[in-house]
């Protein structure tokens, strides 16, 4: 009998963008204090974010949320979890976590080992995309946020909550060595640090004196970068989101 490698993309938990209706809803302050930025950072940002660009923060997020699922939908033999309350590491299928803007290959999971009796997490090659295409050169020793998976045998030694932040699978994943783990040299998934990801806002902001100006010009900048790129042949699969991304952050302007 004949088996079918079966995979399951689990969104972690993330707004429902197109319901919020105001900057309260998100409870700013509290992600200040996970994310330990300075208290009043995160309103800042998504009010001058408002202020000045002709498609508010939460639409602009909906729309990359969007795409991200286009992608999701788009992985062969893959179930998505969109829910944001999955408990458990899948008993039979090979366990992806993913943030809600970025990108996953169709056939991703043809590049990643067969389940076997001792794999319990594999990683690969980790790619941002900012506008330019910026490949990581740790990927097969640093766990980032969607460069991993779990796959059923590791549900016996870790609960969910232990892979299910980066950095805590990461601490799991350097206890362990071949053939526990293994590495696939493949560009299978991208980080999309987009001009509206938090991280990438604060960035922007501490390059400039002016923060409306700052702001603004991240956008002008994501899209120059995008119109000067050229994809390299294993990773033209990106060509269809970096165009709707683009289409996205031309349309703010």
């Amino acid at each position: 009998m004949i088996s079918i490698k079966r995979g399951l993309i689990v969104v972690r938990q993330s707004p429902s963008w197109s319901t919020i209706q105001s900057i309260d809803d998100l409870k700013p302050e509290e992600f200040d204090k996970i994310a330990c930025y300075k208290i009043g950072t995160t309103r800042f940002s998504i009010e001058l974010w408002n202020k000045i660009f002709k498609k508010s923060f939460f639409e602009v997020r909906h729309l990359l949320k969007l795409l991200s699922i286009q992608s999701f939908g788009g992985a062969h033999n893959t179930d998505v979890d969109l829910s944001g309350r999955r408990q458990h590491i899948s008993r039979w299928r090979i366990m992806m976590l993913t943030d809600d803007d970025d990108w996953v290959k169709s056939d991703w999971l043809k590049h990643l080992p067969n389940p076997n009796p001792s794999i319990r997490f594999c990683r690969w090659r980790s790619v941002k995309f900012n506008g330019e295409i910026h490949e990581r050169n740790d990927s097969n020793i640093f766990s980032y946020t969607n460069n991993y998976s779990a796959y059923p045998l590791s549900r016996k030694f870790y609960k969910l909550q232990d892979i299910y932040q980066h950095g805590s699978q990461n601490s799991c994943h350097n206890l362990l060595a071949p053939p526990l783990v293994e590495y696939v040299d493949s560009p299978i998934t991208i980080t999309h640090k987009h001009p509206a990801s938090a991280n990438m806002i604060l960035e922007s902001l501490q390059l400039d004196e002016n923060p409306e100006k700052a702001l603004y010009s991240s956008v002008e900048k994501y899209l120059s970068r995008i119109d000067r790129l050229s994809i390299p042949e294993e990773l033209n699969w990106i060509e269809p989101f970096v165009e709707k991304s683009r289409q996205i952050f031309s349309c703010i302007l």
